[in-house]
């Protein structure tokens, strides 16, 4: 009698991925929420969190779009921002954290992954933040200016936090 292994192929996000990128994005809208404001704007932790997300449970393009759109929807309610630009932001950095983390796949290489994935989301996902408030003119430039600041100085913090966290969590989810 021979023994026949097969493989399945995975379809879309299993309710752990899903369970662990809710938390992920809860965290960052917690943190958002006690932090204190940088320059006058509140940094958006989020970002780190839902890169982190993605790196852990590594979905496909549309999934991390989803989540993207998810981490916007939840930004809205803890942001000062008038208008629901958080939309447009969390799905551009959830969409560079998608393309950064398949490029850190294919060669193999992961170590800093985490830092560089989590910077370039954070800096994508910030100057489409600004972006969108020059583009529709909501804001004088003066404050534009102080968003790139807090961006700029978010980049580094994000990517910090997500590189800390990326191999603890890793273990603790056994991936």
């Amino acid at each position: 009698m021979s023994v026949e292994t097969r493989v399945v192929k995975r379809k879309g996000l299993q309710a752990v991925d899903v369970m662990v990128a809710a938390l992920l994005i809860a965290a960052g809208a917690v943190i958002r929420l006690t932090v204190p404001p940088m320059f006058g704007i509140t940094p958006n932790f989020a970002i780190a969190m839902y890169s982190l997300a993605i790196l852990l449970i590594r979905p496909r393009l549309g999934e991390a779009i989803g989540i993207g759109v998810v981490a916007g929807l939840v930004c809205m309610f803890s942001s000062k921002a008038a208008y629901p630009v958080n939309l447009v932001s969390e799905s551009v950095g959830a969409i560079v954290c998608y393309f950064v983390m398949s490029f850190f796949i294919k060669i193999n290489k992961f170590a800093v992954a985490p830092l560089i994935t989590t910077a370039l989301a954070t800096l994508a996902s910030g100057l489409a933040f600004v972006g969108t408030y020059f583009v529709f003119q909501l804001a004088p430039l003066a404050a534009m200016a102080q968003m790139l600041i807090t961006v700029i100085t978010l980049t580094v913090l994000n990517a910090i936090i997500a590189q800390l966290l990326y191999f603890p969590a890793k273990t603790v989810l056994k991936r």
